[in-house]
């Protein structure tokens, strides 16, 4: 078939430019079935039978020039000798569900109606002369997988953007995903092209004749002739099958249908620069239906602070730090330390810190560990008498921080109020006794006041007063 413009015209039945597109569609059907579509096929027949080049514009804009097709014996899609097509029994069986019928709106009440084939996630296959039709004009410009007359088993899918090969009659629809947000190719097979065939070989041509009101027939002829960019074939067809499949034995698309003449029909041959072209737009189709990379997230360190401690303290590396990923889940084991810290000798030392996940991304920490000396001792109380460089035995007292100390045994540098090498001397009440002092040791028949009131050790104890059967009142 040449693509071909059903023109309508109608003064009293205009569609209402916000009707249900679906009844648009029908509107179209019905006024060209009872008013023009017998007169417009023979016009079409007549009018093109002695054509030779068939002139394109309106294609995308990096495949704008014009095209001339290589002619056959004729322009007209024929039958040959006897009609030999047959319809489609079941449209949902591959490789007839992934047969399109394509309507594309032209003008305010016109369509180019044609035929073309699902050959990626969103890309249709079909011929120069049909994909040179879409301007993106009005609202009625869709393809139709698997349509058998009013049957549409999956629904029908917006034709985006058209894409004409410079110079052939070869061209390709991208389609929008469907309301549901499925892909064409999603729904019905996605059909291998092939750089096959030869004279002699067997083909089969499906597509959506004119003369079919919309239905899905198919017929099978032979490869009787070649030039360099097309096929001559037995195969019956109809003004509406340009852009089918041209099928081999093995459901192959080796070629598009674009015309035909008395004698035999032809299509577009996909080799050399013309498979080229329709590999390049199902990669292009293949890398946009590819899902967005996730982008990987590195670890996560914790716990990583800079800290100071004292000169001769202990230091752990990894105390307290923690590292966790969304993926890994708990890295810490897997965390690792560049750098040392001298905790003999004061300084500043840098610490660096890092941990890679499955993935491989690796997060990254520094810390800066400072080590100081020692403090000087506290200077004592110009009334103490305790000195750290001094040796005490058992029995020495001494005032520290303002408070009397007697020293239990030998001892040196050990402070009266932390070392249990000295004990406070606690002064006694007016009747014997002293105040208890939890922790303090008491000796036999000391009396301590607890609580207000007196308790008497019966022997060595520390436990407190009243507590226990070492202590008993007086």
């Amino acid at each position: 078939m040449l693509s071909r413009i059903c023109q309508v015209f109608n003064d009293k039945t205009k569609p209402s430019p916000g009707g249900d597109e679906d009844d648009l569609r029908k509107s179209y059907v019905r006024k060209l079935n009872r008013v023009i579509y017998n007169t417009l096929v023979a016009t079409l027949a007549l009018g093109l039978a002695s054509s030779t080049v068939f002139s394109v514009a309106g294609a995308q804009a990096d495949e704008v020039a014009p095209i001339s097709v290589e002619q056959h014996t004729g322009s007209t899609e024929s039958i040959i000798g006897a009609d030999d097509r047959v319809k489609v029994a079941d449209t949902t069986v591959s490789p007839f569900s992934s047969v399109v019928r394509t309507e594309v709106q032209v003008s305010a009440y016109g369509l180019s109606l044609g035929s073309g084939t699902v050959i990626g996630k969103n890309l249709i296959l079909t011929a120069g002369h049909v994909s040179a039709k879409f301007k993106n004009m009005g609202d009625w410009n869709y393809v139709f997988p698997g349509r058998q007359g009013d049957y549409q088993p999956y629904g029908k899918f917006k034709i985006k953007e058209a894409y004409t090969m410079p110079y052939t009659d070869l061209g390709v629809f991208v389609v929008h995903p469907n309301a549901k947000g499925q892909s064409i190719g999603d729904l019905v097979p996605i059909m291998p092209i092939k750089q096959a065939g030869a004279v002699g070989d067997t083909v089969m041509l499906p597509g959506y004749g004119g003369d079919k009101g919309g239905e899905q027939w198919v017929s099978y002829g032979t490869i009787i002739g070649e030039i360099a960019k097309a096929w001559d074939y037995t195969a019956d067809t109809k003004g509406g099958n340009s852009g089918g499949p041209v099928y081999n034995l093995n459901n192959e698309i080796i070629g598009v249908h674009i015309n035909g003449g008395t004698t035999s029909n032809g299509g577009t041959k996909l080799h050399g620069e013309m498979y080229g072209f329709v590999k390049k737009h199902i990669d292009a189709d293949a890398q946009a239906a590819k899902p967005p990379v996730a982008t990987v997230a590195a670890p996560t360190l914790s716990g990583v602070s800079n800290v100071e401690i004292n000169l001769g303290d202990s230091f752990n590396k990894l105390a307290g730090v923690k590292a966790t990923d969304k993926i890994d889940g708990d890295l810490t084991s897997k965390i690792q330390v560049t750098g040392s810290v001298d905790t003999q000798k004061a300084g500043s030392y840098t610490l660096s810190y890092s941990v890679t996940n499955s993935k491989g991304k690796t997060a990254t920490a520094k810390r800066t560990v400072t080590v100081k000396a020692k403090p000087a001792p506290t200077p004592t109380p110009s009334n103490d008498t305790w000195k750290a460089d001094k040796i005490y035995v058992a029995g020495d007292t001494v005032t520290y921080k303002g408070k009397p100390y007697k020293a239990k045994w030998w001892t040196k540098n050990n402070a009266p109020d932390t070392s249990s090498a000295w004990e406070q001397i606690v002064p006694k009440s007016s009747d014997g006794s002293v105040a208890y002092m939890p922790g303090k040791s008491y000796t036999a028949a000391t009396i301590v006041k607890y609580n207000g009131k007196n308790y008497k050790a019966k022997w060595w104890t520390t436990s407190v007063p009243g507590s226990d059967s070492s202590w008993t009142t007086p």
